[in-house]
């Protein structure tokens, strides 16, 4: 599957402290023939210099969209969310985590989520709903 024609490709900032994980999103990324740019960083408050380009980010591109995981170090994703509806960078951000917490994903879009997605078991439906997610929020302007 080629996701150039519908999602052409665009910097993506992935916050996520799973190496597991941020695997799993290079290989679906990767086996899905999408081109983007992607960034990683490991938890909130490097999601937050990395937004801001403060420290050594300073010369970091602005993502024209953000996924975050739920449970992190230092911030986590809803503590990312409130920092920046405060004031930041208006990137669209979608909560991709392993909590199927009701409560979490009420809070999340409350906080501005544009989306809040359970993380899938099985790496063929991981990299489908990555692509999706992907598909869905990326959408030229």
């Amino acid at each position: 599957m080629n996701g150039s024609a519908a999602c052409p490709p665009a910097d993506i900032l992935i916050i996520e402290d799973n190496s597991a994980d941020v695997e799993l999103v290079r290989v679906a990324v990767e086996e899905c023939g999408l081109a983007h740019r992607l960034h990683f960083v490991r938890d909130g408050a490097e999601a937050l210099l990395f937004l801001r380009r403060h420290g050594p980010y300073a010369a970091a591109p602005a993502p024209r969209l953000m996924i975050l995981d739920l449970n992190m170090p230092r911030l986590g994703g809803l503590e990312v969310l409130a920092a920046l509806r405060g004031g930041g960078p208006n990137i669209p951000a979608v909560i991709f985590t392993s909590s199927g917490d009701e409560t979490d994903r009420q809070r999340a879009l409350a906080l501005g989520a544009a989306a809040y997605l359970t993380k899938p078991m099985k790496f063929a439906e991981f990299c489908q709903t990555f692509t999706r997610l992907l598909e869905e929020h990326l959408q030229p302007s």
